[in-house]
């Protein structure tokens, strides 16, 4: 737990409920005790909050009752709201609200089959549904029809600071499609609070780090050097698999799912 982090700077976060979730953890045999021995800047509080959340939204973390926001724009099928589609609503959104502020989209219950993309410059927009079975955002893009897998999400956050709340996210191509995305995932500091995800492979996609690439785009000889660039070496790829970014090889197994918990070519 603690080399993970250390590591994670570009941080996904999945809860249902704080509390519920730290019920998971020790479930699992995981102990506060070892969140409580951190040092004074640890990734994560001892009450299992982050610490890169900002104090409001730490704030509604903590909650037990469901959240209440304020919404800037609603989105309903029915045409009851401002927009008929999640898409429209990003379009109009503002560009790169700073760190503490938010923009808030309500989706009311409905299905909504289309696409969506959070783009790099749609920060800290909290979007917000009215139930996780009942709003619910579905596609079915997937690998066997020529998309590509990274292309395959019905819903990709990119912008930093993306929360999403009482929504599900949705990839009914099924089994015999292979890869197909239900959710794809590269904001930093996004968090998903009492959302759901479904798919048949690959139904999360958490992209941020790359190693050893294949194909034409995978030769890093003439990438930028920026400070800051370089490319990882297979220990600090590990890092960033199931078992020691999430403890999966505590938790996952027991729950009955599927995993692999180490990289793919070793």
């Amino acid at each position: 737990m603690k080399s993970a982090k250390e590591i994670t700077s570009n941080a996904l976060v999945i809860v249902g409920k704080i509390s519920s979730f730290l019920t998971l953890i020790q479930v699992a045999g995981f102990s506060r005790r070892l969140l409580e021995e951190e040092p004074a800047e640890p990734a994560w509080y001892v009450d299992g909050n982050p610490s890169w959340a900002s104090h409001g939204d730490r704030r509604l973390l903590q909650t037990s009752a469901t959240p209440q926001f304020t919404p800037n724009v609603t989105v309903a099928k029915d045409g009851s709201g401002d927009f008929t589609t999640i898409s429209g609503a990003l379009a109009k959104a503002p560009k790169k609200l700073l760190h503490g502020r938010r923009y808030v989209i309500y989706v009311k219950e409905g299905v909504y089959e289309e696409t969506v993309e959070v783009d790099k410059n749609t920060w800290n927009i909290t979007m917000y549904g009215d139930g996780e079975q009942k709003t619910i955002v579905t596609g079915s893009k997937n690998f066997i029809d020529g998309v590509k897998t990274y292309h395959t999400a019905t819903f990709a956050a990119i912008g930093d600071g993306f929360m999403a709340v009482d929504m599900a996210f949705l990839n009914t191509a099924g089994a015999n499609k292979h890869q197909a995305v239900a959710l794809r995932v590269q904001a930093d500091r996004a968090i998903f609070l009492q959302c759901r995800m479904e798919a048949y492979q690959d139904t999360l996609y958490a992209h941020s780090h790359q190693y050893n690439n294949k194909g034409p785009g995978a030769d890093t000889s003439k990438r930028v050097n920026w400070a800051g660039f370089k490319v990882i070496s297979q220990e600090e790829a590990s890092a960033y698999t199931v078992a020691p970014f999430i403890q999966g090889d505590d938790w996952i197994s027991k729950m009955g799912a599927p995993v692999r918990l180490g990289l793919y070519n070793e």
